[in-house]
Parts: structure tokens; C-alpha cells; sequence
């Protein structure tokens, strides 16, 4: 498959149309042909594309090792302080049940971010970081959860009725924890799942066409590498260790979104000045005077914004659930709908994997 044909899957897939919307003043201020787009290193495409690297880590082996380790924890510890048991397949079952429903907030993320107009402060970090930093921060919370849903951090105390004196009991994880623990998951698969997402639509908005099927090699080396580290880390550094494993879990994800978040706002940087210096080679001689403001303008809109950007703890009624305010319930429908007589080359690639 050549490179316009991969281009052509990734704007299907990503940059859909969700109906005839008009074009925003801010993805007209920001619109940046793929012709003009300068060429990327193979470093600044791999660091744009490192959440994938955190994807394959915490995806591979929180399913394969992970897991099954801390399913047969919650059947021990729910026989040993509960009435019931519940058995490590179950347990298993019910976490990849959560895992796959976490992933129909893909589409919908997808959907959102397309038609994201960023206020404020916000604006500087254009309609796609937003999201990927939300996401990163559901991922971070998600392990740290985990991390002391799992960690024996409790003491149960009791008392020695034959030397009439008090005792310590045995350390117990919140009594079972199971029911943390699977909230905390629902929120680390939720938060992996948009960061992923955003990730992906990044390849269409900021790589030029040519660079495509490198960005989808790029992509996919990206997740086996990540599957390595977290499968040798596990084995080789960690001692097998899931509580040192939801530490490593957290770190690769806060970082690669990190590294994530300072290579696009470079790309921005560089194609704002690129839109700028095709606004002042249009511009004629003799209007250049009174259009001085208006080359300001041309690359950057986000001068004369002076509303404050969310706290942490609005960023979900900001991204997710004001625009969904603004949508019908066909809009948000088709984000989960792929036409195949539009997109079959994407629609054959889905079926296939």
C-alpha cells in the first residue's frame, strides 16, 4: 500500500465528515495545506507518536501479567473476607468487558476533538492537546488507583481473648479492594483510550502526506517496542513485582505524554510560522502598511483571548460534556458508523486486524 493510500485510510478514519458543518474561525486561523506542511525528522515523528510506546507498555502487559495476578488476588482475598468468592475468570472476564466498552469513547473523543473550538488559554494548545492531556491524566490517576487498590496498605487489629490484650492483624487491602479496583481501571482504560485516539488523529493533522507510511511504520514500531520494555521490565527489572509495575505504568504514561505534548507544540510553532510567512507573501507591497495587524494575526489568533483556561477538574465538563450539548444524537451516532462505500480501504484494514 503506498503512501496516498494510507494517507487516504488515516483521514477516513480520523478527519471524517460528521456532517455539513461550516469551517470554525479557528480551524480556518490554523488550516495548513499538506503541500506547505515542511518535511519531519524521523525523531520528531517518533516523539509525536509516543503515547503508542505507553500503549503497547501498559496494554500488552497489564492483560497478560498484570491481571491474571491480581484476579487471583481478589478471588483469595474475597473468599477470605467476604461471604462469597469471586473466581479469577470471572474477575478476568468482568476486566476485559470494561475494557472493551472503555474503548467506544474513541469514536466519540474522535468526534468531539474534529469539531473542538479551544477558548482562552486553551487556544494555544489547539483542539487536539487538550484531550491528550485529559487523557494522560485519567491514566495517572487510573494506576495510581490501582496502585493502592492493590497495595497491602491496611491493618486489621484484633484482640487476644486468651491473654486479654490487644493484637495486630493481618495486612488486607482495603478489605478486597475489587470494587476500587475496577473503578480505577474503568479510569485508566477510559483516559489510555482517548489519549491513543488523539494520538492517532495527530498523523493526518500534523505529518505532510509523503511522511504518512512513515508515521504508520513509526506507529506501529512504536507499540512493539513499548510491549518489550514492559514485558523485560517486568521480568528483568521488577521481580515480577505488580505493584512496582503500576509505578512503571504511570511514569511511561505521564512521560510519553509529556514528550508527546512538547514535539506538537513545536510542530505548531513551526507551521504557525509558515501560515504567517504565506500571509505576508500574499499581502502586496502597498497594502502592507495598513495590514500590519492583520499579518500579526495570520498565524496566531490567540493574542486578544484573555478568558482564563479550566481547572483539572473541568477539563471533562470542557472537552466531553459541553460539546456534547451541542451535537444531535445523529452526529454523535455517526462517529460510530464507517460508510464503506466512502472509506472500504479503511473499512477492509479494520476487518483484517
Amino acid at each position: 500500500m503506498d503512501d496516498t493510500s494510507e494517507a487516504a485510510i488515516v483521514d477516513s478514519s480520523l478527519s471524517r465528515n460528521y456532517g455539513s458543518v461550516p469551517a470554525s474561525e479557528y480551524e480556518l486561523s490554523t488550516a495548513t495545506s499538506h503541500n506547505d506542511m515542511p518535511l519531519m525528522s524521523h525523531i520528531s515523528i517518533s516523539a509525536m507518536l509516543s503515547t503508542a510506546f505507553s500503549y503497547g507498555c501498559i496494554m500488552t502487559t497489564l492483560f497478560l501479567l498484570t491481571l491474571p495476578i491480581e484476579c487471583q488476588r481478589i478471588e483469595q482475598e474475597s473468599s477470605e473476607y467476604y461471604s462469597y468468592t469471586i473466581r479469577k475468570s470471572i474477575a478476568l472476564g468482568v476486566f476485559a468487558a470494561i475494557a472493551g466498552l472503555s474503548q467506544f469513547i474513541s469514536p466519540l473523543v474522535g468526534l468531539l476533538s474534529d469539531n473542538f473550538e479551544p477558548k482562552g488559554k486553551m487556544r494555544q494548545l489547539g483542539k487536539r492537546l487538550p484531550y491528550l492531556i485529559f487523557g494522560t491524566i485519567l491514566v495517572v490517576i487510573g494506576m495510581v488507583g490501582q496502585l493502592y487498590s492493590s497495595s497491602p496498605i491496611h491493618i486489621l487489629a484484633g484482640v487476644d481473648t486468651e491473654n486479654n490484650s490487644f493484637i495486630s492483624g493481618k495486612t488486607v487491602t482495603m478489605g478486597g479492594a475489587w470494587l476500587q479496583y475496577s473503578i480505577f481501571f474503568m479510569v485508566s482504560s477510559v483516559g489510555l483510550n482517548i489519549a491513543y485516539t488523539v494520538m492517532l488523529a495527530m498523523i493526518p493533522e500534523y505529518v505532510p502526506r509523503s511522511q504518512t507510511g512513515a508515521a504508520n511504520g513509526t506507529l506501529a514500531l512504536m507499540v512493539i517496542l513499548g510491549s518489550f520494555f514492559g514485558f523485560g521490565m517486568f521480568h528483568l527489572v521488577m521481580s515480577q513485582s505488580v505493584l512496582a509495575m503500576y509505578k512503571l505504568y504511570s511514569c511511561v504514561g505521564a512521560t510519553s505524554g509529556i514528550i508527546t505534548y512538547i514535539q506538537v507544540r513545536n510542530r505548531e510553532h513551526v507551521l504557525a510560522e509558515r501560515r504567517k510567512n504565506n500571509c505576508e507573501s500574499e499581502l502586496d507591497e502597498r497594502e502592507r502598511v495598513p495590514a500590519v495587524q492583520t499579518v500579526e494575526n495570520c498565524g496566531n489568533n490567540s493574542v486578544a483571548q484573555v478568558e482564563q483556561a479550566p481547572a483539572i477538574h473541568e477539563l471533562g465538563f470542557v472537552l466531553l460534556y459541553e460539546p456534547l450539548l451541542t451535537k444531535t444524537q445523529s452526529e454523535i451516532l455517526s462517529a460510530f458508523w464507517i460508510d464503506i462505500s466512502h472509506h472500504h480501504d479503511f473499512f477492509v484494514v479494520t476487518i483484517s486486524r
